[in-house]
C-alpha cells in the first residue's frame, strides 16, 4: 500500500508539475468570446508569415532591448509575456551573457527606493511585491495577474526597475509642449524634435478614439506630448538599468502603444543610445469577433505596414462597452 501511495504521488507530482509549466498558449485564463484559428499564432513581420513560439523565442533571444506589449487587463498576455522572459533569460545565460533587467512601465521612478529595500530583504515573495509598491491604489489591474511576470523574473534572478517617470515630472510634460521640463532632460530623452507630422496625427486620432470621439483633439494634444515623455523615459530606463547591471540588455513590460516602432520606445532607443542596439518589440494582438485576417488586426504605421516585430493573437474577452461609462462622467445619456 505505501507503495503504491508513493507511485501515485509521484505520477500526480508529474502530472501538476507538467501543468503548472504548460505553455501557455495551449489554454486560455479567460474563456474567449468565440473562437478564431489565429488564437495561440505568431507573426513575423519579416517572415510576412506565421512562426512557432518556438521560433520566436529564438528570435528574441538575440535581441539585446526586449519590448513585451500588452492589454494590461489580459491575464493571458502576462502568462506569455512571463514565458518569453524566461525563454530571454536562458537564452542570455546559455550564451554567457548577464542577465537583463526588467523594466515595468506601471513602476514609477519615486517607488525605486522602496522597491530596492524589499528586493534586497532575504526570502522575499513575488506575491508581496504588489502590496509594497502600492499596485492597485495605482489603478492597475489586480496584481495577481501580473504574478507570472513576477515569478519569471524572480526564478531567473532579473533585477526588477521602475519604469515610468515621477509624477511630478509627468505633470510638467503636460503642460506647454514639455517646456517646463529642464532642458538638459528634454535633451537626455531625445524630446527636442517633435514626432513627424503623421505620427503625431496617427496618435492625436488613437487617443480621440480611445476617449470615444467625446473629446476635442484640440484638448488631447497635451496627452501626445506626455506620451511621447514616457516612451522617451521607458528608452531611458531600459539603457541606464542595462549599463547599470552591465548586461548591454534590458527587458520592458509595458503597454501596445509604448512598444510600437514607429513612434514609441524603440525610435527613443535609437536616438538615445550611441552605438546601435537590436530592438525586438512584441505587440500582444486581441482577436475581434469574426475578424481571422491578421492583417485587420495589426498596429499598423501610417504607411500601412506592421508596427512591431512579432504579433503575438490571443482571444478577447467581454469587458463591456467603456465609452457608455466615460459618457455618463461627461453628463451624456449612454445610447442603446
Amino acid at each position: 500500500m505505501a507503495a503504491a501511495s508513493l507511485a501515485l504521488f509521484c505520477i500526480l507530482a508529474v502530472f501538476v508539475s507538467s501543468v503548472s509549466h504548460a505553455e501557455p498558449w495551449t489554454s486560455w485564463s479567460v474563456a474567449p468570446k468565440s473562437s478564431s484559428p489565429l488564437h495561440g499564432k505568431v507573426w513575423s513581420r519579416s517572415r510576412g508569415d506565421f512562426i512557432t513560439p518556438e521560433e520566436l523565442a529564438q528570435a528574441v533571444g538575440e535581441a539585446d532591448m526586449l519590448l513585451l506589449g500588452e492589454y494590461h487587463d489580459n491575464a493571458d498576455h502576462h502568462r506569455l509575456q512571463a514565458w518569453l522572459v524566461q525563454e530571454f533569460a536562458k537564452a542570455r545565460t546559455a550564451a554567457g551573457k548577464p542577465k537583463p533587467p526588467i523594466v515595468f512601465e506601471m513602476i514609477r521612478q519615486e517607488q525605486a527606493q522602496q522597491l530596492n529595500n524589499f528586493l534586497s530583504r532575504p526570502n522575499v515573495r513575488p506575491e508581496d511585491l504588489g502590496a509594497v509598491i502600492e499596485w492597485e491604489k495605482a489603478g492597475w489591474p489586480d496584481w495577481t495577474i501580473y504574478l507570472p511576470i513576477a515569478n519569471a523574473a524572480f526564478e531567473a534572478g532579473l533585477k526588477i526597475v521602475p519604469g515610468d517617470a515621477s509624477r511630478d515630472s509627468l505633470r510638467d510634460a503636460s503642460r506647454q509642449n514639455l517646456k517646463p521640463l529642464p532642458q538638459d532632460m528634454r535633451k537626455r530623452l531625445a524630446l527636442e524634435e517633435p514626432l513627424d507630422e503623421p505620427l503625431q496625427k496617427a496618435l492625436l486620432d488613437e487617443l480621440f478614439r480611445g476617449h470615444c470621439e467625446m473629446v476635442a483633439p484640440a484638448l488631447l494634444s497635451p496627452m501626445v506630448d506626455v506620451q511621447r515623455f514616457r516612451d522617451a523615459v521607458f528608452a531611458r530606463n531600459m539603457i541606464d538599468a542595462a549599463n547599470e547591471a552591465k548586461s548591454g540588455s534590458a527587458i520592458l513590460i509595458a503597454g501596445n502603444g509604448h512598444v510600437r516602432d514607429d513612434r514609441g520606445v524603440p525610435i527613443y532607443l535609437a536616438k538615445q543610445n550611441p552605438t546601435p542596439l537590436k530592438v525586438v518589440s512584441l505587440i500582444m494582438a486581441e482577436t475581434p469577433d469574426g475578424r481571422d485576417d491578421p492583417q485587420e488586426i495589426m498596429n499598423k504605421r501610417p504607411d500601412g505596414q506592421p508596427a512591431a516585430d512579432f504579433f503575438w493573437f490571443t482571444p478577447s474577452f467581454d469587458r463591456g462597452d467603456p465609452c457608455q461609462d466615460f459618457k455618463k462622467q461627461m453628463g451624456r445619456k449612454p445610447s442603446g
